[in-house]
């Protein structure tokens, strides 16, 4: 099965999940973790340091048409490295919401959620790894989606597993349903007919 025929199944299994759409038509921010997630999380090293991470245009696309469909979108990583801010400038993200170094996940988002006064149910976690999964244990309120390249045991433990993998449109896919699912999707119409 091609990708392109495995994302179409997911859209239209996710379509029939009504719990699911009524949850994702309330997102108002997306907080994403970066290596493995918005990576495929390879990366290059030489023999003095950490050099570069690869990202997807398409997902940066989709990150700049959350934003201006009013959703906020945060870069938030345990890394604090060159490459992330200069990923997260590009795309806009303000420096607010562009957090590195930051291995306590939890009490970062409960920060972002007090600053813009959001409600639990209102956040979206996108990432691959303990931490991620470590912030749902804490708070089942708080959805967490995952690419497909995580660990097997977060699969069921997700709310939503995106079938394409960090760093291959995984996060555009997702900003896809979401944005459609809002009644904000900037190709509403070409995603409805090839939905039927």
């Amino acid at each position: 099965m091609n990708k392109q025929h495995q994302d179409l199944l997911w859209f239209k299994q996710s379509l029939e999940n009504k719990e699911l759409v009524e949850q994702l038509k309330k997102i108002k921010l997306i907080i994403a973790d970066i290596d493995g997630s918005l990576t495929d999380g390879n990366l290059e090293y030489t023999e003095e340091k950490e050099n570069s991470r690869r990202f997807s245009t398409q997902d940066g696309f989709g990150i700049i048409k959350a934003m201006k469909a009013g959703i906020l979108v945060a870069f938030l990583s345990g890394k604090d490295h060159g490459s992330i801010k200069a990923r997260a400038q590009l795309l806009g993200i303000p420096n607010d919401l562009f957090i590195g170094g930051r291995k306590d996940k939890l009490v970062v988002i409960e920060q972002i959620q007090q600053k813009h006064e959001l409600a639990d149910h209102e956040v979206l976690i996108f990432g691959d790894d303990h931490f991620d999964a470590f912030v749902k244990q804490q708070n089942p309120s708080i959805l967490l989606a995952t690419p497909s390249n995580a660990p097997f045991y977060y699969h069921n433990f997700a709310d939503l597993v995106v079938p394409r993998e960090g760093g291959n449109h995984s996060f555009r896919l997702l900003v896809d349903l979401i944005l459609y699912f809002q009644g904000k999707h900037f190709d509403h119409q070409l995603i409805t007919q090839a939905l039927r």
